[in-house]
């Protein structure tokens, strides 16, 4: 007899070409979810602001940093950990980078094999 089928549709959207990141009037105001959002090819674009922490960048994005864009890791570790081949980095002051036990803070820490 004629059983029922079930079909399953998995709808994938794809990272967004551009991020535009500021503290306010960007649809994004967070640069670590915007990170998190970003797939391989994504251009994140930092428009000015201190932005606290360590952050690591797990895609190949261009990370743009516009009208003094400051990354502060406040010494806690890297201003970024760099864990993907062919990312770009252009344009921000770092600062802050501080002491680790494991002896891997740096302003940017390269982890990517092959970067």
């Amino acid at each position: 007899m004629g059983g029922r089928r079930t079909t399953t549709l998995v709808i994938a959207t794809a990272p967004p070409a551009t991020i535009d990141v500021c503290a306010v009037g960007c649809a994004t105001t967070s640069l670590r979810d915007a990170l998190a959002r970003s797939g391989d090819g994504t251009r994140v674009i930092v428009r000015g602001g201190v932005w606290n922490g360590s952050f690591v960048l797990r895609h190949s994005i261009t990370l743009d940093g516009r009208n003094g864009a400051t990354l502060d890791a406040r010494s806690g570790g890297s201003n970024l950990l760099v864990a993907a081949p062919h990312v770009r980095i252009r344009g921000f002051t770092l600062r802050g980078a501080g002491d680790d036990p494991s002896g891997k803070a740096a302003a940017v820490y390269i982890a990517a094999p092959g970067a």
